[in-house]
């Protein structure tokens, strides 16, 4: 039986690669739900559920609360940009606004800590960046560890600890971003469980 992932779309351009390499990295099945018409009778068939980047905070996206408050607990769900944002402040978090915007950029970043997400992935990795906020890593949250960095220590993606919760604040679907595609295949493992 293959893997069947929902993306909750914070209208981002972006959504639609994050489907094409999903499909190609061997997900069965992706389908796109646009955050304001979430059908929440539908959410339960997937196996694993992807927040989308987008544009503003994750204030403006009181349905992806409601996603995380609903099913963090029992789905994988990875973050990406945004989505990651979201998951910080979920959990307690803080984000700060970047003295110098990410769009389009591509940056090194650095393994801190070990991860399924990061399995057969060389460091450093070269990742796409477009962002304007990043998590504030000086606020302690418990239950979610930083899992890469840039050199300057910026957080570039997080695990928790205990729920199957994993986001990346660089774009793996970007041509920027090297093994993003393994990334993914990665990800889609930890839906599995393989």
């Amino acid at each position: 039986m293959g893997t069947k992932i929902l993306i909750i779309d914070h209208n981002d351009s972006f959504t639609y690669n994050l489907v094409q390499v999903l499909e190609e990295a061997g997900a069965e099945e992706v389908v796109v739900m646009r955050v304001e018409a979430i059908m929440w009778d539908k959410v339960n068939y997937f196996d694993g559920i992807v927040l989308s980047p987008g544009p503003g905070l994750p204030s403006d996206y009181a349905a992806s609360f409601s996603i995380l408050k609903k099913y963090a607990h029992n789905k994988p769900l990875l973050g990406v940009c945004l989505g990651l944002q979201i998951i910080v402040k979920y959990f307690g978090g803080k984000l700060f606004n970047l003295n110098t915007v990410q769009h389009g950029k591509q940056a090194e970043i650095f393994k801190q800590k070990d991860c399924l997400l990061f399995d057969k992935i060389i460091f450093p990795l070269k990742v796409g960046l477009y962002h304007s906020w990043a998590m504030d890593k000086n606020l302690n949250v418990n239950c979610l560890e930083i899992t890469s960095t840039l050199n300057d220590g910026t957080v570039m993606s997080l695990s928790h600890q205990v729920y199957k919760i994993d986001g990346v604040q660089f774009h793996p679907e970007s041509y920027m971003t090297g093994q993003g595609l393994q990334l993914l295949q990665n990800w889609l493992k930890i839906v599995t469980g393989y």
